[in-house]
C-alpha cells in the first residue's frame, strides 16, 4: 500500500507540475492566416486613414490599399485574411498608414511587420499609435500616454510645437543646456502651439521642452532648428564645405557626415551589402544584422 500510496502522489505532482508549465507555453499557429491592426489617434479623427500593405519577405511585391473595416475599445481595426492576396507566402510584410491618396503619412518611414509568430488562431496583432514608429505586438505595450509630436524653432526665439494633448502655459517649460529659461508670449490652438524664449537661441547649445499632461511622467522634446536652417546664423555656425560620405583610402574608411542638430549617430557595418531575403550574383544570401555598430 505504502509503495501504491507514493506512486499516485508521484503522478498527482506530475499532473500538477505539467499543469503549470502548460500555462507558462505559449500556443501557436504554424502558419499566419490573419492579419490584425489596431490602430489608435489621439486626436480620434480617423477619417480618410488607411493601410498600404505590401509583401517584404521572403519576396518584395507591389502594395495595396486597404480600409479599416472594424473598431474596437484601442481605436480603428483592420483584419485581413492573407490568403488570397500577394501576402499569403509572407513571412515579413511592410506597411504605412496613409490619408487618402498619399496626402499625408502619419509615420514617414516605412515599417515592418514578423508574420512567423501568429497565435493558436494563425493571427498576428499589431497595434499602432498616432506619431510613433514602434511596432507593438501587445495591447499591455502599447504606449498610448500623451506626446509632444514635434518642436522646432521657427525664428530666432520663437518655438512652434504640436501636442496630443491641449495645455496652458503653466504646463509647458523651456530648457537651455539643461537650464530652465523663462518663456512668454504662449498660444495654443487645436494641437499646435507657439513660445517665446525673449532671447535668440544660441545655435551652440541644446534645448529641450518638457510638457506636463498629468500623466505619470513628463514628456520631453529636444527642439530642433527648422527655422534656421536658411538663415545666415545657421550657415555661420554650421555651415561645411568639405567632403562628405564614405571617404575609401586602402588603409581604412572615413565616414563623415554633416548632421549638426543630431542627439546621435550610429554607423552599422555589414558583411554584406544586401539583405538575407535578398541574393547576390552569386546566389549567396546577404545579412540583416550588422557584426558591428559604432
Amino acid at each position: 500500500m505504502k509503495s501504491i500510496r507514493k506512486l499516485m502522489i508521484f503522478v498527482l505532482f506530475t499532473l500538477i507540475n505539467v499543469l503549470a508549465m502548460s500555462k507558462l507555453m505559449t500556443v501557436s499557429a504554424d502558419n499566419a492566416t490573419t492579419l490584425v491592426f489596431h490602430y489608435y489617434r489621439f486626436d480620434q479623427q480617423y477619417t480618410g486613414w488607411n493601410l498600404w500593405l505590401w509583401p517584404h519577405e521572403p519576396e518584395s511585391l507591389s502594395g495595396l490599399s486597404y480600409a479599416f473595416n472594424g473598431e474596437d475599445g484601442f481605436g480603428k481595426v483592420l483584419t485581413q485574411t492573407l490568403a488570397g492576396t500577394n501576402m499569403e507566402n509572407s513571412t515579413r510584410i511592410g506597411f504605412i498608414i496613409r490619408k487618402g491618396e498619399w496626402v499625408e503619412k502619419d509615420v514617414d518611414q516605412d515599417r515592418f511587420i514578423d508574420l512567423t509568430n501568429p497565435n493558436e488562431d494563425g493571427e498576428v496583432h499589431v497595434f499602432l499609435v498616432q506619431n510613433n514608429p514602434t511596432v507593438y505586438y501587445s495591447l499591455e505595450d502599447a504606449d498610448i500616454a500623451h506626446k509632444i509630436l514635434s518642436a522646432a524653432f521657427i525664428d530666432e526665439n520663437t518655438i512652434g510645437f504640436t501636442l496630443t494633448k491641449s495645455i496652458v502655459a503653466a504646463d509647458l517649460k523651456v530648457f537651455e543646456d539643461n537650464v530652465e529659461i523663462p518663456t512668454s508670449g504662449f498660444t495654443f490652438s487645436g494641437s499646435s502651439g507657439t513660445v517665446n524664449i525673449g532671447i535668440s537661441a544660441d545655435l551652440t547649445k541644446k534645448y529641450r521642452l518638457e510638457v506636463d499632461f498629468g500623466d505619470p511622467e513628463v514628456a520631453t522634446s529636444s527642439v530642433g532648428f527648422d527655422g534656421f536652417y536658411t538663415s545666415e546664423a545657421f550657415n555661420e555656425a554650421y555651415g561645411f564645405e568639405g567632403e562628405l560620405g564614405a571617404i575609401y583610402t586602402p588603409a581604412s574608411t572615413t565616414f563623415r557626415l554633416w548632421a549638426p542638430i543630431s542627439d546621435h549617430v550610429y554607423l552599422n557595418l555589414y558583411m554584406a551589402g544586401h539583405t538575407q531575403a535578398k541574393l547576390d550574383y552569386e546566389g549567396n544570401p546577404g545579412v540583416n544584422t550588422p557584426y558591428i555598430t559604432y
